[in-house]
């Protein structure tokens, strides 16, 4: 388990306890206590900040994979930020990827 997916694991462990704290408080008092309140709505924007960032995350890599896999019988030397160039040795490839699959490859420039 990476760092990120762990840090995602205890925000949602720690989403769970507070939403069960404003339960208990909810069905005991008919209040919620502010602080126990005020910490699920932040475990809530958290989790969905970081858990959309992680997923994004996971998508680049993916493709990133995808193209060096797709290249290994050359020598890869840079790869754009946006996924859509790819410079070998044998030359400069204008790439669409997506899901994790070069869907196309075309050679630019020797």
């Amino acid at each position: 388990m990476d760092g990120s997916l762990g840090f995602l694991l205890l925000m949602a462990i720690g989403f769970v306890a507070a939403v069960m704290k404003n339960y208990k408080d909810w069905k005991n008092t008919g209040t919620i206590n502010s602080i126990y309140g005020a910490a699920t709505v932040l475990f809530t924007i958290v989790l969905l900040l970081a858990g959309n960032q992680y997923m994004k995350h996971k998508e680049f890599e993916d493709n990133l994979n995808a193209v060096y896999e797709y290249f290994s019988e050359e020598d890869v030397h840079s790869v754009s930020l946006d996924l859509t160039e790819v410079e070998t040795d044998a030359g400069t490839y204008k790439i669409q990827v997506d899901q994790g699959l070069v869907m196309e490859a075309k050679l630019i420039k020797k």
